[in-house]
């Protein structure tokens, strides 16, 4: 079963050790077009070839709403975590709950979601340090709708 496509409200933003920031949807981070990786990938694979870290990395509407994820920034260091305020690593993923119903014959076929039919449909940027994990929720449909979890880290 194959699914299309559609377009996200949530971007990605990262600014880089160098002074370069970047955002999902914007010159070399558009959406993924020929086959190529997604945005995040290409971004991660930019940061890797070029030995550079992220100093901020959030999610953002066009409205100006912006969260940051706890960072090497220290316009955002929050006192709990300032001993632990750099992630050791990132990771970016979109939540959809719908509810899909495919016969055996149509499993090979492309589905085409409505995003106006889905229960909830998340965007999640995620900080991963050495003994936890922060992820930011923001809800594609009402970006004013956010939360917050820390959980333990994935050893």
């Amino acid at each position: 079963m194959k699914t299309r496509e559609f377009k996200h409200k949530i971007q990605w933003t990262a600014s880089l050790s160098n002074g370069e920031t970047f955002f999902e949807g914007k010159g070399d981070y558009k959406d993924i077009q020929d086959g190529r990786k997604s945005p995040i990938q290409r971004l991660f694979k930019y940061v890797t070839r070029h030995n550079l870290e992220i100093t901020s990395f959030g999610l953002y509407h066009q409205n100006g709403t912006t969260i940051h994820l706890p960072s090497l920034s220290k316009r955002y260091n929050i006192g709990l975590l300032e001993s632990e305020a750099r992630p050791i690593d990132y990771n970016l993923f979109r939540y959809v709950d719908a509810e899909v119903s495919v016969s055996p014959e149509d499993s090979n076929k492309e589905i085409k979601l409505d995003p106006n039919g889905f229960k909830s449909w998340w965007t999640v940027a995620e900080g991963i340090y050495e003994n936890f994990r922060v992820q930011i929720w923001v809800d594609e449909n009402n970006p004013k709708n956010s939360r917050v979890h820390i959980l333990p880290s994935k050893k």
